[in-house]
């Protein structure tokens, strides 16, 4: 009889000491929640810790790296979801949020300035305006001597000069074709040099 009693009392007192850890665990896990909901996530955090120490349950972990979010601590946060998803590789959906989190945690490339505008002109773009505008100059100076040329050949045509007049004309008409021409060619290959030279970077 005593015997049966004692059998009895030992496995009473073994059952209780199997349930120990696992009621201890629930009590961490409850107030933890309690601490959770209250927005006392740092002590949350210990709480689901030592419920997890005693439990080994993968979800206490999961609300572990929820509280560490909740506070703002995201690197913390990332490592707690790792040790989680070790345990719990089925997660997908887990998974791909803290890959997305990883990601948003990612310093961003940085944007390089883009590099300043010289101000300065290139030597041979000066040497293209210097041709262009002697050049156009030089045209200039052509077309005024070729109708300067051109009014000496009317009046040359018109027969109201004198014999002396019409020499001197003729002779002024002659030198004015002549530089009209020379201004021309002059001023053409200026203009014709000095186009690529402007445009030339």
């Amino acid at each position: 009889m005593r015997i049966a009693v004692f059998f009895s009392l030992f496995l009473a007192l073994a059952a209780q000491a199997e349930e120990t850890p696992r009621g201890a665990a629930r009590s961490h896990s409850k107030t933890g929640e309690d601490f959770f909901k209250q927005g006392r996530f740092a002590e949350a955090r210990v709480e689901f810790e030592a419920a997890f120490a005693l439990s080994q349950e993968p979800d206490l972990l999961f609300n572990v790296a929820k509280s560490y979010e909740r506070e703002g601590s995201i690197k913390e946060a990332l490592g707690a979801y790792d040790r989680y998803l070790a345990l719990r590789r089925d997660d997908t959906e887990t998974a791909a949020r803290v890959q997305r989190m990883r990601e948003s945690l990612a310093p961003a490339a940085p944007i390089l300035p883009a590099p300043p505008v010289s101000s300065q002109r290139s030597p041979w773009r000066i040497v293209g305006i210097a041709a262009l505008s002697v050049g156009v100059a030089f045209l200039g100076a052509s077309l005024g001597t070729g109708i300067a040329t051109e009014l000496d050949r009317q009046s040359l045509a018109g027969g109201t000069l004198t014999y002396s007049q019409a020499m001197t004309t003729a002779d002024r008409a002659s030198k004015t074709r002549a530089a009209a021409f020379a201004c021309g060619s002059v001023g053409a290959a200026l203009v014709i040099t000095g186009i690529p030279l402007l445009v030339w970077r």
